[in-house]
């Protein structure tokens, strides 16, 4: 018997196998078990996606929210401490303008009487003679001097002499108009500045009512003190038209008068009164205010009720 080959065998089986067939197919049915099973899982999935990402993005809310409160506290804090700060400031402020017009009060005024000092009385006067020449009106000064006022000083000491420098000060506003200045010059000196003159004779009628109020006896810590004042003036634009000239001729005037009617001022006579004039005079012989007054008249003060001292002469004498 013939073998054959492999090949042969081939085309043997081949023609012997029966004639081809269309071959059926055959498609398994959906498995929709599975297919609901993987829907659920997707919707799980989905659900727990969600989820996460909800929480996620409440946690990154949460974060948010407690990083913008931080940020509040923080901004809570710090105007806090502005505000502190501010009332820091506001304060040195307030004390740094208490201190400034402190200063600038100590800077124009006297320290013992309180009256606007000589800084002052200038520019006051420079104002009064600027309005004068406007208006048409008149300016005066009034320069008043205290009569042997360092004999008060060194017999009974700058305690007393400034107690008394206080009182003749007081007197002296008591004496002018509410729109007059009244200044401590210096030392025993006092300069009143009056404006808005219309009439000349006011200037006598106020020096005349100072004078009043200043001659007397005072009574000082159980002392006696008489003291009488000596009183010069000056009217712009008659004996000047700027300060220095109206301030000189008003000192040159004090003077005058107080070398033609020295006024003498006793410290505690044994009697209890004291003599002495106020003076007041011009250099051109307007004396209507020295003429109010003899040459001889005596200061007649009132009676001092502190224990009398002896008076400067029966002192010179001993």
């Amino acid at each position: 018997m013939t073998e054959l080959s492999p090949k042969s065998m081939t085309r043997v089986a081949t023609r012997e196998s029966p004639p081809s067939q269309e071959t059926e197919q055959y498609v398994d049915p959906p498995n929709t078990s599975n297919a609901s099973g993987d829907e659920s899982t997707r919707a799980t999935c989905a659900r727990s996606s969600h989820r996460r990402r909800a929480s996620d993005a409440s946690d990154n809310d949460q974060l948010a929210l407690s990083a913008v409160e931080e940020k509040l506290r923080a901004a809570s804090r710090e105007n806090a401490l502005l505000k502190s700060r501010n009332r820091q400031l506001a304060q040195a402020l307030a004390d740094a303008s208490q201190r400034g017009t402190a200063a600038h009060h100590l800077a124009h005024h006297d320290v013992l009487t309180g009256l606007p000092n000589r800084l002052l009385l200038m520019a006051r006067l420079k104002d009064s003679i600027s309005m004068a020449s406007t208006s048409q009106s008149q300016a005066a000064l009034l320069f008043i001097d205290l009569d042997d006022f360092k004999y008060v000083n060194d017999r009974l000491g700058h305690t007393i002499g400034d107690k008394l420098l206080t009182i003749v000060a007081s007197r002296i506003l008591s004496s002018i108009r509410a729109d007059d200045i009244a200044c401590r010059y210096g030392g025993d000196e006092f300069v009143v500045l009056m404006s808005k003159i219309r009439d000349s004779a006011l200037v006598s009628s106020i020096a005349e009512k100072i004078r009043n109020r200043i001659d007397g006896c005072y009574g000082i810590d159980d002392n006696e003190v008489h003291i009488s004042a000596s009183i010069g003036f000056a009217v712009y634009p008659t004996h000047g038209d700027h300060c220095d000239a109206l301030l000189k001729y008003a000192d040159a005037s004090m003077y005058r008068s107080k070398a033609a009617r020295h006024g003498h001022c006793g410290v505690g006579q044994a009697n209890g009164s004291a003599t002495g004039q106020s003076h007041l005079s011009d250099n051109h012989g307007e004396s209507a205010i020295a003429n109010a007054h003899s040459a001889d008249a005596a200061c007649l003060p009132q009676q001092c009720t502190s224990s009398p001292m002896p008076s400067r002469r029966s002192t010179e004498k001993s």
